[in-house]
């Protein structure tokens, strides 16, 4: 979190041995969420409350502190509230929900946050549809499968930042996000993630996000016996021969589905995939090719036939 204040952790009923492996997993995560420990007995402070249920005292503070605090519940049992840890405590799962604390505890008051919470169209929807929608219209962090490698997207410089390779978040991009995976982050909180992880542009995410929820079939709005072409070179991660191949014909000229298949050698599903992807991205425009009547055609021939054996007989 850069320079921000450390997060104020306060522990309840955790065993000594507990407490240990706390401590050493704050060492070990310290230059990414900081974190100051209190103890029970000096916890008015805390901005967070870790408590073990399992523990009958721990349990009792839980149930006091519910309701006005902040709590992560750490128990071998699942427990309905919405920041859990099972035991024993693992560094990736502790990480993940300190990091998210901490932005949270970040934000302005709730008056000036209003304007900063994820619209509840996003829940259920996948990532491409929010993006073509423009749903996302501030600064967010998604919580990715890997929870030391958050997504963050700001809509208004077009970027994006996540360390991984797109290519391995496929399923992820591919499956609906619930409105708790995403949550509202500052301009100044992504400028100081951007110091971290190098920028990339919106439209790679929106295009890698289309092929992921490409299914290998030409979409139905498509016409396969229509010409199209590529108006754009489409921002892609890596070197995809196949797909450089169908984007360099594309940009060459118009040609139908058939024909991509035919001269690039590609697939059906590789091509179908690229084309469904720049579809959704706006970069691919069909064309309507005029038909030449064959009997205008003919009577043009007839006519221009006739003018050359005038001028040979000299009549």
């Amino acid at each position: 979190m850069g320079k921000s204040a450390p997060l104020q952790l306060a522990t309840h009923g955790l065993s000594g041995k507990d407490l240990a492996v706390l401590r050493s997993l704050l060492a070990l995560y310290s230059d990414r969420v900081r974190c100051e420990l209190y103890s029970q007995s000096d916890s008015s402070r805390a901005d967070l409350h870790l408590i073990d249920v399992d523990d009958p005292l721990g349990r009792a503070r839980w149930e006091a502190l519910r309701e006005q605090s902040k709590c992560i519940v750490l128990s071998r049992d699942a427990v309905e509230t919405p920041l859990l840890l099972h035991k024993p405590l693992r560094g990736p799962a502790l990480l993940a929900v300190l990091s998210q604390s901490a932005l949270d505890c970040a934000q302005p008051s709730l008056e000036t946050t209003q304007s900063m919470r994820v619209p509840l169209a996003s829940h259920g929807r996948l990532l491409i549809d929010l993006l073509e929608a423009k749903v996302i219209d501030r600064p967010v962090c998604i919580v990715t499968p890997d929870p030391d490698d958050s997504l963050w997207i700001e809509p208004e410089l077009g970027q994006y930042l996540v360390s991984a390779f797109l290519a391995h978040l496929r399923d992820f991009l591919r499956t609906p996000l619930s409105s708790g995976l995403m949550q509202p982050v500052s301009r100044e909180q992504f400028r100081q993630q951007a110091q971290r992880v190098r920028p990339q542009t919106l439209m790679r995410l929106r295009w890698s996000s289309a092929l992921a929820c490409s299914d290998g079939r030409l979409f139905a709005g498509i016409d396969r016996a229509m010409p199209f072409r590529l108006t754009a070179w489409p921002d892609m991660e890596g070197h995809t021969p196949s797909f450089f191949r169908v984007a360099g014909l594309l940009l060459k000229r118009a040609v139908n589905f058939d024909e991509i298949v035919d001269l690039t050698g590609v697939d059906e599903a590789t091509a179908a995939n690229f084309v469904n992807a720049c579809h959704r991205c706006g970069l691919i425009a069909q064309e309507i090719m005029p038909r030449r009547s064959v009997t205008s055609g003919f009577a043009f021939g007839g006519r221009d036939l006739v003018a050359r054996l005038r001028q040979r007989l000299g009549l």
